[in-house]
């Protein structure tokens, strides 16, 4: 398939994500003549974007029995209320333009729940509803709201960031029918296309970038948490 023309597009990047997701996000819209900006909040005042891609993309926490009130509180608003704030705002934005692609990116605890990641599935639930909700009230007004779920990413060549701890890697690898880590390029094509005019009829909808991991009926060898 031959590359969008996206040329002259101006594209934020705003959120929270592993480096080497967000630098090859940049990149991918670059290639297609983007003009890119990134940063933790959206420009002031953030009129005149065409894409913006919040990324949301929370690390482990506490055990859910284990959390105080004051750990979850900041934690939903680091996880959950910023990037709401973020995608709602460009939305606000779009709508009073002439439209248009609001992309967040997140985990795959929206659709499932691992130990010690209580937050995330809050917070990608919560993520996961407004986008579903956005997609349908902007409809009319030229806004497309949509979520990709990056799977476990590696370094740019799928290799585990340096320090991971090998059980968890191995626990990994064995939830993943390709049974390797996912490259953030690979992720960043999937974003870009959500983003751009090839997925124009694309709008309230999940993708999930995961190697099959969501997909895969787990075999029991694979439940044994610590």
């Amino acid at each position: 398939m031959a590359e969008p023309d996206m040329r002259g597009r101006r594209v934020v990047l705003a959120g929270t994500a592993e480096a080497p997701l967000l630098e090859a996000t940049a990149e991918a819209f670059r290639e297609v003549g983007c003009l890119v900006a990134s940063g933790d909040v959206l420009p002031e005042p953030p009129e005149g974007m065409d894409i913006c891609v919040c990324f949301a993309r929370p690390a482990p926490g506490d055990p859910l029995a284990e959390a105080d009130p004051a750990t979850w509180e900041l934690s939903l608003e680091r996880e959950l209320m910023g990037p709401l704030r973020l995608a709602r705002t460009a939305a606000r934005s779009m709508s009073a333009r002439s439209g248009g692609s609001v992309v967040i990116v997140g985990t795959l605890d929206a659709i499932h729940a691992y130990p010690a990641r209580s937050v995330a599935s809050v917070a990608m639930g919560g993520l996961l509803g407004w986008v579903r909700s956005t997609g349908v009230e902007l409809a009319g007004q030229g806004v497309r709201a949509n979520l990709v779920l990056a799977g476990p990413l590696g370094d740019a060549e799928g290799r585990a960031p340096g320090g991971t701890a090998v059980a968890l890697l191995d626990r990994t690898l064995l939830r993943s029918p390709l049974h390797r880590l996912g490259r953030p390029k690979e992720a960043a094509a999937a974003i870009r296309f959500v983003a751009g005019p090839d997925a124009g009829f694309m709008t309230g909808q999940t993708l999930r970038v995961d190697g099959g991991w969501a997909s895969l009926n787990q075999a029991p060898e694979g439940m044994r948490f610590p």
